[in-house]
Formats: C-alpha cells, sequence, structure tokens
C-alpha cells in the first residue's frame, strides 16, 4: 500500500476519496490497492483496512458512520439505529447495510450511496456530540427506532439504552407526548412501555417481548433466590414467584470455559434444591416457527412448577 494510504489508515481506520486526491494520489493507486486486497472499499468512495472484515457488524457500522460524516459537514445527525450504535447500544433485527441520519438543512429525504436520510424536526437539545459526530440524544433516538422498526427490534434498543443509563421512562415519556400526532405513534408507544432498564441483552429483551406477545404472565427480572439464612444462591434472567419458576435465557458468549459451565451447574442445583423449577431459552428457541413451541413449554414448566413448589413461601 502507499504509505500515505497506509498512514491514514492507522491514523482514523478509514481513508476516503477526496483524502487521497487531496495528496496528489490518483485513482489507479486505490483500485490496485483493493484489488490486491489492501484496502476494503466499504462504501462510494470510502475505505478501510483488511481489519475491517473481522469487525462486529455494529463496530463496521460505527466505522462507517464516521466515514460517511466527512461528507456532510455538520449538515445532519446520526440517527436511528447509527446512533444507538454510536451510543453503544445492543441492537437486533434492524438493517446495518445503510447508515441512518436525519437531515439539519433543507435536504430531503432518500436512500442514497448507503445513506439513509430521514427528514423530522430536530431542536438544538435534541443533538449532542458523541466521539466528534452529532447524533441525536439516546432519549429521542429511542423513540425514533420505536417509531420505525418492530416492536421487538425497538424493544431491544429501548431496553439497552435505558440499562447503560443513557435515558429514562421520563425522558421516553417525554419523547412520547412531544410526538404524539406522528404516524405509528401508538406503534411506537408499545416499545416504550414494555421496556424495562434491568434487561441485560438483546436476548433477554426479545425473550421478554416472546412472554408479551403469547400472553403469559409478566415477569419479574434479575430475581434473586435466597436461601433460610439470607445468602444469595442465584441470580436469574426472568422469575415469577406466585409460580416459583425461573427463566434464563443462554447467549452463545454466557459460559465462555468449562469452569464457566461448572459454576452456572452449581448455581442451579443450589436454586433447584430450594424448590424452584428452572427453563432456559436459546436464540433459536426465539425464532420463526420455534416462538409458539416456545412460548407454550414455558407456561407448562411454570405451571408444573406451581403445582410442585407453589405452597412453599417467597
Amino acid at each position: 500500500m502507499h504509505p500515505d494510504l497506509d498512514h491514514l489508515v492507522r491514523d482514523r481506520g478509514f481513508i476516503t476519496r477526496p483524502d487521497v486526491l487531496a495528496r496528489g494520489i490518483d485513482d489507479r493507486v486505490l483500485s490496485h490497492a483493493v484489488r490486491d486486497g489492501t484496502l476494503l472499499r466499504i462504501g462510494v468512495g470510502l475505505y478501510a483496512g483488511p481489519e475491517f472484515a473481522r469487525l462486529r457488524p455494529e463496530e463496521q457500522h460505527a466505522l462507517r458512520c464516521h466515514a460517511i460524516a466527512t461528507r456532510f459537514d455538520g449538515a445532519v445527525a446520526f440517527s436511528h439505529q447509527s446512533a444507538a450504535i454510536l451510543h453503544g447500544a445492543a441492537t437486533w433485527g434492524v438493517d446495518l447495510a445503510h447508515v441512518h441520519v436525519t437531515r439539519l438543512d433543507d435536504g430531503r429525504g432518500r436512500h442514497q450511496a448507503g445513506v439513509a436520510h430521514h427528514v423530522a424536526r430536530l431542536d438544538d437539545s435534541d443533538v449532542i456530540e458523541v466521539d466528534g459526530l452529532l447524533v441525536t440524544t439516546p432519549a429521542r433516538t429511542a423513540w425514533d427506532v420505536a417509531v420505525r422498526e418492530t416492536t421487538e427490534s425497538g424493544l431491544v434498543i429501548v431496553d439497552s439504552l435505558q440499562h447503560l443509563g443513557l435515558t429514562d421512562e421520563d425522558q421516553l415519556l417525554r419523547e412520547a407526548r412531544s410526538h404524539s400526532d406522528w404516524r405509528r405513534a401508538r406503534h411506537a408507544k408499545l416499545a416504550l412501555t414494555l421496556s424495562d432498564e434491568r434487561a441485560e441483552s438483546a436476548g433477554e429483551s426479545r425473550a421478554r417481548y416472546l412472554m408479551w406477545e403469547f400472553k403469559l404472565p409478566r415477569p419479574q427480572l434479575q430475581v434473586e433466590v435466597r436461601d433460610e439464612d439470607g445468602e444469595l444462591v442465584g441470580k436469574s434472567d426472568f422469575g415469577w414467584w406466585e409460580y416459583r419458576h425461573l427463566a434464563e435465557f443462554d447467549g452463545m458468549l454466557k459460559y465462555q470455559t468449562g469452569r464457566d459451565l461448572a459454576h452456572e451447574k452449581v448455581r442451579e442445583d443450589g436454586v433447584r434444591r430450594l424448590m424452584w423449577g428452572m427453563s432456559r431459552m436459546i436464540w433459536g428457541d426465539l425464532e420463526g416457527g420455534r416462538r409458539r413451541g416456545t412460548a407454550v413449554g414455558l407456561l407448562a414448566a411454570m405451571e408444573q412448577s406451581r403445582r410442585l413448589y407453589g405452597g412453599r413461601a417467597a
């Protein structure tokens, strides 16, 4: 790779075609670098080093936001799922192929060159700076996503923004009141109503949405189980005291070593000795045709726990 290109990529993680041309390097050098794999094209006139391919999709999206920002000179604020990612929130089921921005000028709404341009009123109080970029506030981001996306996808992001301490119920209610005349406002309010700051992962948010969808009793979150001496035996993602039943969402990275698995087995055995039932869910249980079966199986397990252990004091 040309030394100047290598320096730019190492400095920012990306380069742009105007950067290259300003240094007297012509397009043939760029084309050659793309062909030999030392540069990856990540957008129109935007390039990154080969390590870009090893980043998580959310990390790739964030880098593309920074690269695309060089085109607009403050004329846009990053919004919707792009803002959520820049705030560090979890996402699921949203479009990451396009970077989402809301215009701060008179530009029109469109999809162009990998960017989805939205048109909506943004007051000064709706925009903050994050890592040098103009980004919609966490509360406004939550509202925009809840309006545009499915309730399940919106819930993941709204939960995560609250769990990170970036917004709260009062701020979300203010957003809902301020935009109650928006199309799909009622749809958006459902994600806000279901949201809970105690949800610790996208999987937990999706599992809770499944419970709501199939009309299961609403669980308590992050339930602590203690023994007769008040010692903590275990903590579970979901719990129903009246059923004496707990449920866990087990993501792929939750137990990374044999020691993790052994510790979890000890914890679960301790909980069961205290007469609690336990269910587990994985990603596949939340998908497509398995969803109803997951809900039916969970409710059956809850009812069994109530029959077996329901007479015990909570």
